[in-house]
């Protein structure tokens, strides 16, 4: 069966990794991360939704093991290449699995580190959720950690966009408690919105929210890119702006995505 994703895998680089948008966000989650990755240790990290596999290449320059899924066989043939062109096929397996079948990835040791960047697990449902939180703590380790990107049900950048276009339906869609047809780069993919707050309860008490943090509040939303490629200057101002923020956690819940730490409970 084709995967929502597989028609855009070719393009999702450049509309969402190499775009100024793109690699802004992504910036602001690699400072958080780095705040937990130890030097001299190599973790073991789970990756849910790896898309094109910009995330796992990361991990692994820095020396990490990283076992990256994703549900798209297209993206996980775009990371493969991205893989083998960095020479970390043996720091990097990829593995066709939807998030939820997560559990079948566990193999040996626990894990230190589950990760899912830029909104995979808005591809569930808040009752997918729920299911996935048990097979979630057994993958990782006491102490381990859960770090997910995912989008609140609030975006004040996306909800003043449309507005000024009389767009009301759009101007409050993430307000909606069912799934929302979401148009990202041709492809659409039935997504729900989730707040950090309800987030939180979906994962129940094996999981402890250690870290809530805005990723892109100033920084608008990635379809906007034509509009910001048109004014560097004030990019590079909104974007300094994010970083100075990104610590201001009650801001997690009117920005584009929110980055959320979840500690394993023993």
């Amino acid at each position: 069966m084709q995967h929502g994703f597989d028609t855009i895998a070719n393009s999702y680089d450049a509309l969402f990794t190499r775009s100024r948008i793109g690699s802004a966000q992504r910036d602001l989650v690699r400072r958080y991360l780095r705040t937990l990755l130890p030097e001299g240790m190599r973790l073991n990290i789970l990756e849910i939704a790896c898309g094109t596999g910009e995330d796992a290449v990361w991990f692994a320059r820095k020396g990490h093991a990283v076992t990256a899924t994703d549900a798209s066989q297209p993206m996980l043939d775009a990371a493969s290449a991205k893989v083998a062109a960095e020479g970390l096929r043996t720091l990097v397996q990829l593995r066709l699995l939807r998030a939820e079948e997560i559990i079948a990835a566990r193999a040996g040791e626990p894990y230190d580190l589950l990760f899912s960047n830029f909104g995979g697990l808005n591809c569930l449902s808040p009752s997918a959720l729920g299911r996935l939180a048990p097979d979630l703590r057994t993958l990782l380790k006491p102490g381990g950690r859960l770090v997910v990107v995912v989008m609140p049900r609030f975006c004040a950048w996306e909800t003043l966009y449309f507005l000024l276009k009389g767009d009301l339906a759009n101007a409050f869609r993430r307000r909606s408690s069912g799934a929302v047809r979401a148009n990202l780069g041709g492809a659409h993919v039935a997504t729900w919105y989730h707040s950090p707050r309800s987030l939180a309860k979906l994962l129940g008490p094996s999981f402890r929210l250690a870290e809530c943090r805005p990723v892109g509040l100033s920084i608008p939303p990635s379809y906007l890119e034509p509009f910001i490629a048109a004014r560097p200057r004030a990019f590079r101002a909104l974007a300094a702006l994010d970083r100075g923020l990104s610590g201001w956690t009650f801001l997690a819940s009117a920005a584009d995505h929110a980055l959320l730490d979840f500690e394993a409970n023993p």
